[in-house]
C-alpha cells in the first residue's frame, strides 16, 4: 500500500499558539511518501536507519510514536496483532539539513495510518489526528501545539490552537489509545 501525508507551513502565530493563541496552518503540495507491506516483526524504513527492536535510529522516533500507539488502539479492540514493513521514500530534508516542513508530524500520521490499514481497521482524519497528536505531543517531551500534525493530517488552510488535557508525555502513555 502506498500512503504520504503533506507537509506544512505555519501562516501565522506559529509561536503564539504554544500559549493557546489560535494559529495558522496549511498543508502543503510537499508530500513525506511511504510504503506499507505485511511482515512478521514490524520494522520502519527510513534511508539507512532500521527499527524493528530495541534502539530506534531518531529519525524514525516520531514515525514508531505513532505505530506504537495505534497498535495499542488496535490491540485495545481486540484485533489481531499484525506486523508490518514501512518504507518511508522521501522526506522533508535536504543534504541531512531539516526544512522545517513537519517531517515528524507527517511520519507520525503514516505510522497510524499504516498501523490500522494493517489490522485493516477503518480509521477516520479524525481519530488519524488524535491519535498522531497524542504520540507526537509525548514523543516530543510533552511540547507542542499539534498545528503540525492537523496540517499532515488534513491538509488545506486550518485555524489551530493548543487544546489538550494532558499534562505529562508520560500521561498520555498510560490513557487507553480509545481516550
Amino acid at each position: 500500500m502506498k500512503l504520504s501525508a503533506p507537509g506544512k507551513i505555519f501562516l501565522a502565530g506559529e509561536y503564539a499558539v504554544l500559549d493557546g493563541a489560535p494559529a495558522l496552518v496549511a498543508g502543503l503540495d510537499l508530500r513525506l511518501h511511504a510504503a506499507s507491506e505485511a511482515a512478521e516483526v514490524t520494522e520502519l524504513v527510513r534511508g539507512n536507519a532500521r527499527w524493528s527492536q530495541g534502539v530506534v535510529p531518531a529519525e524514525l522516533r516520531f514515525a514508531k510514536a505513532g505505530v506504537d500507539l495505534a497498535a495499542r488502539l488496535c490491540l485495545e479492540e481486540g484485533r489481531t496483532p499484525r506486523s508490518l514493513r514501512l518504507v518511508f521514500e522521501d522526506d522533508f530534508a535536504r543534504d541531512g539539513l531539516k526544512l522545517g516542513l513537519g517531517g515528524s508530524a507527517a511520519a507520525t500520521v503514516l505510522g497510524v495510518r499504516a498501523v490500522c490499514a494493517a489490522h485493516q481497521r477503518p480509521v477516520t482524519d479524525e481519530e488519524v489526528l488524535a491519535l498522531a497528536a497524542a504520540a507526537h505531543w509525548a514523543e516530543q517531551g510533552g511540547s507542542g501545539s499539534g498545528g503540525d500534525v492537523a496540517a499532515c493530517t488534513l491538509g488545506g488552510v486550518l485555524r489551530v490552537r493548543a487544546l489538550h488535557a494532558w499534562r505529562s508525555a508520560e500521561e498520555v502513555l498510560q490513557t487507553p489509545a480509545r481516550a
